[in-house]
């Protein structure tokens, strides 16, 4: 048998244990030191007196500690106190002893007692944005208010700019990007939103700049590469564009509708610089190596050799004459009249002099030229082709030729050579709009002509 006193000190021992398991089950993510740092609170010196310890998040731990002995848990649902607590709330008889190390500090070998005054803080971890050092329960950061405040104010200048460069408003629109970006700087959209609107506006530059800064923030992103390139696309830089097409489809690991655009594009790139680059090859017009070359063949093929210069210059007159007759037929829409006055002139040109002869080359190909228009519009696209090509080899810089050249390959759905032929005549002369319109139709045709190629594949693949 056990004395009074020894009884006593046992049941305190059993209350004082469920007080450690309750604290256990109902302070959510502290576990074993968290109660053993409430049963310190509670417990004090078995005197009762009240505790002034403040947690690391400012909250007085007696203050927390009515809930507990109520059985209030996480979510808010009461259930009953155990029957041994019912009688602790209000303090413990004196004179009691301390309670075991075992109850209390558990693994951690805490002490028991009362907190001094100067005891450190437990530190839990450090706050990402503020660094500001967190201890238990909740950490007020005012980094992160200060970003949200932010991403607001952002996200309404954003809203503010997409409608207005709906609405055609782009100098505004790209003013209400500017006050976003002040918000958030690091946001690759908003640089890329910023971006269209200063490339509509003109401002290639400050376009640019911020293609720039979309990639750097997101490079994995297509849309700042696709900016990027359609600016250089609009200063003709064939070999930059080519460069950032490529690089697209390097760093960026999307799904093949993604870089589509890309790869469309890219090839198109690729043959405008290198029309560029053979265009600055070309000759002059009517060289003297070009002019000795067509000489020579005159004189393979057996043409009149003429020594009386008289002769040469009237068959010459004679050869104009028989020119403007034809473009006379021309405006009558007299196409096959204007083609035998064509021919008559050529062969009036069928003679060959002591000497190259510049004069008679320029004439020969202005009525090669004509003939081939005649030669279009009644439908034979072959010999239209053959025509324009007998004079880019006189006049390589020749655009009109070049036109009706691409025009004659088009209707023979020769798609790849007559976007060719426009491309260098492009690289010749940028912003004619008869060219441009006849890529556009180029390109068209021939993506129309590669899907209903497929399709009869498809067919003959199922039929088989």
């Amino acid at each position: 048998e056990t004395c009074p006193r020894e009884q006593t000190t046992i049941q305190l021992h059993r209350a004082w244990a469920e007080i450690a398991m309750a604290v256990g089950r109902h302070w959510v993510g502290d576990g074993e030191e968290q109660a053993a740092d409430l049963a310190d609170a509670l417990l004090g010196d078995y005197g009762g007196e009240e505790v002034e310890d403040i947690d690391d998040d400012g909250a007085d731990i007696d203050a927390g500690a009515a809930p507990l002995l109520r059985g209030s848990d996480s979510d808010g649902r009461a259930e009953p106190a155990p029957s041994s607590l019912l009688g602790l709330a209000g303090g413990m008889p004196r004179g009691a002893s301390a309670l075991p190390r075992w109850l209390v500090s558990g693994s951690s070998g805490r002490s028991s007692g009362k907190k001094g005054p100067g005891a450190p803080k437990k530190v839990k971890g450090v706050c990402p944005l503020c660094r500001q050092l967190v201890g238990s329960g909740s950490h007020r950061c005012s980094s992160a208010e200060w970003r949200v405040w932010e991403g607001q104010k952002s996200d309404a200048a954003r809203a503010d700019g997409n409608a207005l460069f709906r609405q055609g408003r782009y100098e505004e629109a790209a003013a209400a990007y500017s006050e976003a970006l002040n918000h958030s700087p690091c946001d690759a959209k908003l640089w890329s939103n910023r971006a269209a609107a200063l490339t509509i506006l003109g401002e290639f530059d400050k376009a640019l700049a911020d293609c720039e800064a979309t990639i750097r923030l997101a490079p994995s992103w297509t849309k700042g590469y696709y900016r990027k390139a359609l600016l250089f696309e609009g200063r003709r830089e064939w070999s930059a564009a080519t460069q950032v097409y490529e690089e697209l489809l390097e760093k960026c690991p999307m799904p093949e509708e993604a870089t589509a655009k890309a790869r469309r594009r890219l090839p198109l790139m690729r043959a405008r610089f290198q029309a560029v680059v053979q265009a600055s090859g070309f000759p002059s017009p009517f060289c003297d190596e070009a002019v000795r070359e067509r000489w020579q063949g005159l004189v393979a093929s057996g043409a009149m050799i003429s020594a009386d210069i008289a002769e040469c210059e009237r068959r010459l007159k004679a050869a104009e004459d028989a020119k403007v007759a034809g473009n006379e037929e021309v405006g009558r829409s007299n196409w096959p009249a204007a083609s035998a006055n064509y021919t008559r002139g050529l062969v009036l040109l069928n003679f060959c002099p002591k000497e190259p002869w510049r004069e008679q080359a320029k004439l020969e190909a202005a009525l090669r030229l004509n003939m081939a228009l005649c030669e279009e519009k009644v439908g034979r696209h072959l010999e239209a082709a053959s025509l324009c090509a007998e004079v880019l080899l006189l006049e390589p810089t020749n655009v009109k030729a070049r036109f009706r050249r691409a025009t004659a390959l088009c209707e023979m759905q020769d798609f790849d050579a007559g976007l060719e032929e426009t491309e260098l005549a492009l690289a010749i002369q940028p912003r004619e709009a008869a060219l441009l319109a006849l890529r556009q139709r180029l390109l068209q045709q021939r993506q129309a002509y590669r899907r209903k190629e497929k399709a009869q594949f498809a067919r003959i693949f199922e039929n088989s």
